[in-house]
């Protein structure tokens, strides 16, 4: 019996020979194995001409997966809201994924769209906790990128959601995502597990040429990114949850809780209170300890939802919130006569949601100041100062989108950005660090911080943080004295 894989767009003709031929010999490869399973014969219209590329273009195409913390979370490449969203467990540890290149190449090269000729090679692009990236080299030149889970136990709607998310975009925003071309939602399948070929975008990570890069290049790079973000305010939701197909909105995939399935997924909602009350249910958390807090973090934060409950950054309509929009996820093109780079690819998609346009308007965690590397704060106000430049002027002088963009910025708080911090996005591997943070954040709440206080303040990164004047020039050496200390940022 034919196993599913997720249709592109339209089905192939089984009465082909050529392709009843290939059916045949990945029916062999999956008995050979002792799997029994395949993949339908499905895939996608013609590849698009934007889809091909020589081979001497860069090869960077999928940021180095982010590893989970047990500390603060901080502001390095692999911190703040990357990495924390899903854990690959012990299950990589001890299970260590064996891919079956052959039937990789025997899928690359019959069941993608356009006429690229044999797949001859797949060669490493980048491997971390949570994904194998492949580059996949065919006859003619093309070559296009895999994406292997190293989890092989991922939940499936992880997958779907985060394809639906890629093609929702490809449709409806401008922003440069890679176009998809096959998926295989089965973690049986012949090849070894769950995987997806997508377009190779030009291009390399920002995180790879960023340090390189003059001031003025480094403020273009910058000032695009601002311009993703505005796009993405311009799509409206009409509730909390991880998108399906369409733009559906179906519930929220959780990924702390990604072996768990009882668990996840919850919602949608459709208010504040009750996205962050679905993480304080009787049997959230991870450990007990830490759950035993749960109702005294909801009774503190009763009053403080009520007081802000009409603030329109925290209501409808909800926006899609990528969650990782950091510097290896955005891929930039070099200029070869001397310009700036040009934005060319957003990738890492997986653990986008849509939720309140208060979490979309954040700063990058690369420009975000850190205490281990005081060298670059001068260089990060300048940067986020060009951030939020960039994302006020996509929208007209004194537009209900420019005031919301800047009232965002401005009322960055510590009890928002801790609590996704810690029950959302953080998977907690010992019992006394996840108890820890929620004490702490108890504690924070029932004193009433208003202002930065023992490093709790909206960006933990930088022990003495205060947000950043209101576009003043007076301070702009980076030391303490640079921020507004009045500012509700880090209430």
């Amino acid at each position: 019996m034919l196993s599913r894989a997720t249709p592109i767009d339209s089905r192939i003709s089984w009465s082909t020979r050529r392709l009843q031929s290939a059916v045949n010999k990945l029916e062999a490869m999956n008995q050979e194995h002792g799997v029994g399973v395949l993949t339908e014969t499905e895939t996608c219209q013609q590849a698009s001409r934007g889809a091909r590329q020589s081979p001497n273009e860069a090869d960077a195409q999928v940021a180095e997966d982010k590893s989970a913390r047990e500390a603060e979370p901080k502001n390095h490449d692999d911190a703040h809201m990357s990495g924390t969203h899903k854990s690959s467990s012990s299950y990589s540890t001890f299970h260590p994924l064996i891919l079956n290149l052959e039937a990789i190449k025997h899928v690359a090269t019959f069941f993608l769209p356009g006429n690229h000729g044999k797949c001859l090679d797949v060669r490493d692009l980048a491997s971390g906790s949570f994904h194998v990236v492949k580059l996949l080299d065919f006859e003619d030149g093309w070559s296009c990128v895999g994406r292997f889970a190293e989890y092989k136990e991922e939940p499936l709607r992880n997958l779907e959601s985060e394809q639906a998310t890629v093609r929702y975009l490809k449709k409806h925003s401008s922003i440069p995502v890679p176009e998809i071309y096959f998926v295989n939602n089965n973690p049986d399948h012949v090849v070894g597990t769950t995987f997806v070929l997508q377009e190779r975008l030009t291009g390399q990570s920002l995180s790879k040429i960023y340090d390189d890069l003059s001031m003025d290049h480094k403020l273009a790079a910058i000032s695009q990114m601002g311009e993703v973000i505005a796009n993405l305010s311009r799509l409206h939701f009409p509730a909390i949850g991880s998108l399906k197909e369409h733009g559906e909105v179906g519930p929220l995939q959780n990924y702390v809780y990604d072996d768990e399935p009882s668990r996840n997924p919850t919602g949608p909602h459709h208010t504040l209170k009750d996205f962050m009350f679905s993480f304080l249910s009787a049997d959230g958390g991870q450990f007990a300890a830490a759950r035993a807090l749960f109702p005294a973090v909801k009774e503190n934060l009763e009053p403080l939802l009520a007081e802000h409950a009409q603030k329109p950054i925290l209501n409808p309509p909800w926006r899609l919130i990528h969650v990782d929009f950091n510097w290896q996820n955005v891929l930039f093109q070099q200029n070869e006569s001397g310009g700036p780079p040009r934005l060319s690819g957003v990738i890492d998609w997986d653990c986008s949601f849509t939720g309140p346009v208060y979490y979309l308007y954040e700063y990058p965690p690369f420009i975000q100041d850190d205490d281990l590397e005081k060298d670059r704060w001068k260089t990060n106000k300048a940067a986020r100062k060009q951030y939020v430049k960039s994302i006020l002027d996509s929208f007209p002088e004194g537009s209900e989108a420019r005031n919301e963009a800047w009232e965002c910025f401005r009322q960055k708080s510590a009890w928002l950005n801790r609590f996704t911090d810690i029950f959302f996005l953080q998977r907690w591997y010992t019992e006394s660090s996840e108890s820890i943070f929620v004490e702490r954040y108890v504690r924070a709440l029932q004193e009433g911080w208003v202002h930065a206080k023992n490093g709790w303040n909206a960006y933990p990164g930088r022990r003495n943080y205060k947000p950043d004047s209101e576009f003043r020039e007076e301070s702009d050496d980076g030391s303490e004295e640079s921020s507004d200390e009045c500012s509700s940022h880090s209430s």
